[in-house]
């Protein structure tokens, strides 16, 4: 799975931020947001992205 690769590499260090890409994007936030000090929403614009990043 590739949020379980994304995140690991995040949680070791190995990178600072991971971009998750599929149709949707909901269930990419949700496999991500299941890996405890990760953070995953679904950002259209950079208005969402802030207000994700705000709430």
């Amino acid at each position: 799975d590739i949020a379980r690769l994304v995140c690991e590499q995040i949680r070791s260090g190995e990178a600072e931020r991971g971009l998750l890409v599929c149709g949707t994007g909901v269930g990419a936030a949700i496999a991500g947001n299941k890996y405890p000090g990760i953070r995953a929403a679904v950002c259209h614009d950079g208005y969402s992205a802030h207000q994700c990043v705000e709430h």
